[in-house]
């Protein structure tokens, strides 16, 4: 009988002093896209490769739902004997986020970066089918129309754009699509949210195309989590708006650590 290989861990690093703060990076990114705002070693900052993504491009297992990406976050964490964390997820990130949080008691807060806590309405699901359609046959096309979307003004963030690009490109087409449906599947956490409230914060770009202001707006409804809007940013505020996002940042560590 063969045996089986051992389990590997996703990619991650770490660097800075203080308090934990894992970070959860979106679809088509990797723990790089954190670095315009972990500049500082303020907190202990523990940057992620989720499946599929990044140094953990090889690892597809854990692609096909946000809750086994949890599993292989809280699989880090665990080898790192944190005790106590809060968690940022921007995007797909904060699906994924959302999934630890409720599964790990030592997670004490999250911070959702332009992302959102409902399941896909139907039109979605078909919109992420067809990504997962599209990338199979023409990853290169899909990638050109995509990101420079995530932004207001594309134009402005060139360098930014085609970064992005070059990353997303050293992605397989399988792990695109993986996560791709992965999403598509997620879990539905309003009333977790409802119910924690306290522990919440939101940061919505008014001109995020990917997670529409008054579609959030209206799912939050009477949610009293803390809310912050940020003017004529798009999907990637954490570019478009370095500074107020490093801010934000600095008060929801400072929440739990005060």
């Amino acid at each position: 009988m063969a045996n089986s290989e051992p389990h590997k861990m996703i990619a991650y690093r770490v660097f800075g002093n203080g308090y934990p703060v894992v970070f959860l990076h979106g679809f088509l990114e990797s723990k790089t896209m954190w670095e315009s705002i972990c500049n500082e070693e303020e907190f202990c900052a523990i940057l992620i490769d989720l499946p599929g993504h990044g140094e953990s491009g090889e690892q597809l297992q854990a692609a096909h739902s946000m809750r086994a990406m949890a599993k292989e976050i809280k699989r880090v964490i665990d080898a790192l004997g944190i005790q106590d964390y809060v968690v940022v997820g921007h995007s797909m990130g904060g699906y994924v986020g959302l999934e630890l949080i409720q599964m790990d008691a030592r997670c004490q807060r999250i911070l959702l970066l332009n992302s959102n806590f409902w399941s896909d309405s139907v039109e979605k699901k078909r919109d992420r089918k067809r990504v997962a359609d599209i990338v199979v046959t023409n990853k290169t096309l899909f990638l050109y129309e995509a990101i420079p979307n995530l932004f207001v003004d594309p134009n402005a963030h060139d360098s930014h754009v085609k970064a992005l690009i070059q990353e997303a490109s050293e992605m397989s087409a399988e792990a695109i699509a993986a996560c791709s449906i992965a999403m598509s599947k997620r879990e539905d956490h309003s009333g977790w949210v409802s119910e924690n409230a306290n522990i919440i914060t939101v940061v919505q770009g008014t001109a995020d195309q990917i997670v529409p202001e008054s579609l959030m707006k209206e799912k939050l409804g009477t949610v009293d989590c803390t809310y912050v809007s940020i003017e004529g940013t798009g999907h990637m505020a954490h570019l478009e708006s370095t500074e107020l996002v490093k801010n934000v940042l600095g008060e929801f560590i400072g929440m739990k650590t005060a």
